[in-house]
């Protein structure tokens, strides 16, 4: 191999690199929305030398969802009028003394997927707007489905350091001291649809 050509390799590997690689590492995993939508830690550096924009996308459904009562009142309708019924309960007196007691009523306490066949918990709350549901997975994600290799982890500022304190008595008091901060990965997952029309519930 001629050694001259080697700086020419060399540079073209480097433009390769910064053309085609480089812009595919600073953007992995994330879309074009994702990568054009302003963040909020934009505001504290205007001019950037260098922004990255990475994501990962975790198929995780929710456990639970919570909506206002309108809108769970405004489902429990549709799924009465498309084929659903109250729940009725009928009592009759044993002695015969007194007449039947006929009471009826209906909640729509979950959903099921018609699809997957996986049921998801449907509650009311008081401070959720119309239009707004806010899901939540009450089961962990799984490490392994976010890339995650180590899930607790120790940030070190300053490794293992002797620390001298002035001497007050007959005797030398010495600290072997660590600092650094313990950083754990998040497991909850929450998603919040907003919009959403009473009659497309």
């Amino acid at each position: 191999m001629n050694v001259r050509k080697l700086p020419l390799l060399f540079v073209l590997a480097g433009a390769a690199y910064a053309a085609v690689i480089r812009p595919r590492l600073l953007r992995w995993g994330a879309t074009d929305d994702e990568v054009r939508r302003p963040m909020s830690g934009d505001v504290l550096v205007q001019d950037p030398v260098m922004a990255a924009t990475r994501g990962i996308s975790v198929c995780a459904r929710p456990d639970e969802i919570w909506l206002s009562t309108r809108d769970k009142e405004a489902a429990r309708r549709l799924v009465i009028k498309n084929g659903g019924a109250p729940l009725v309960r009928f009592v009759q007196d044993a002695s015969g003394g007194k007449g039947a007691i006929v009471s009826g009523a209906s909640e729509l306490v979950n959903y099921v997927n018609p699809f997957t066949g996986d049921s998801i918990n449907l509650r009311a709350h008081a401070d959720l707007p119309n239009g707004v549901m806010f899901g939540r997975r009450l089961r962990p994600i799984p490490y392994r489905n976010s890339g995650i290799d180590n899930p607790v982890e120790m940030y070190m500022q300053r490794e293992y350091f002797q620390e001298n304190f002035p001497r007050t008595q007959f005797q030398w008091e010495v600290a072997v001291k660590a600092r650094g901060v313990l950083r754990g990965r998040a497991m909850f997952t929450v998603c919040v649809a907003h919009n959403i029309g009473t009659t497309t519930i």
